[in-house]
């Protein structure tokens, strides 16, 4: 993926694909069509060149989701449907990881 395209195609995506794209606040629904509930910040992208890779979201603590299939976007992406499952929390934020085989 070239940094500036719109498209990232998760079948073929490694993790570098991900690097434009840390700090970048996404929002998350519940379906590909839904309204989003919450937002995620992407805070680490393993940069990769392979697969496996994982991606870690920071979300807030007032919004705890348990692990599951969410659909995220934001400005540079069409929708991504990414499985995420919590690792940890603070007083501020609840982080979530996303792991790519």
């Amino acid at each position: 993926m070239e940094q500036g395209d719109e498209h990232l195609d998760l079948r073929g995506a490694v993790g570098k694909d991900f690097q434009p794209f840390i700090g970048q606040v996404f929002d998350v629904a519940l379906d590909e069509a839904g309204e989003p509930f919450t937002s995620f910040k992407l805070v680490e992208a393993t940069p990769t060149e392979a697969r496996p890779f994982r991606l870690i979201f920071e979300g807030p603590v007032t919004v705890p989701l348990d692990q599951g299939t969410f659909y995220f976007k934001n400005a540079s992406t069409d929708t991504l449907t990414i499985f995420i499952v919590p690792i940890s929390a603070d007083a501020q934020t609840r982080a979530y990881e996303a792991i790519f085989n």
